[in-house]
């Protein structure tokens, strides 16, 4: 039988970081309205973290698609805000 060739640990780090996918928080806005984001509406959303308030992103559309269009933009971890 033929073993195939362990994978590095780098090789393996890099494959996990390559496939990981951006994440969207939900904290202010569940905060703020008490529910989950959802439905039709004029969404904005900001890096992660981020506090500047020239660096926000407005989508028009459901909640999903305006997440989508978002992460696109951003390219990293968003979240919606209230």
């Amino acid at each position: 039988m033929i073993k195939k060739p362990q994978k590095t640990q780098f090789a393996q780090s890099f494959n996990r970081i390559k496939n990981m996918k951006n994440d969207c928080s939900t904290s202010k806005y569940e905060i703020s309205h008490r529910k989950s984001p959802r439905g039709r509406g004029y969404w904005a959303f900001q890096k992660y973290g981020e506090s500047d308030p020239k660096n926000i992103f407005f989508a028009n559309g459901t909640y999903t698609e305006a997440k989508k269009i978002a992460l696109a933009h951003f390219k990293t971890d968003i979240e919606v805000l209230p």
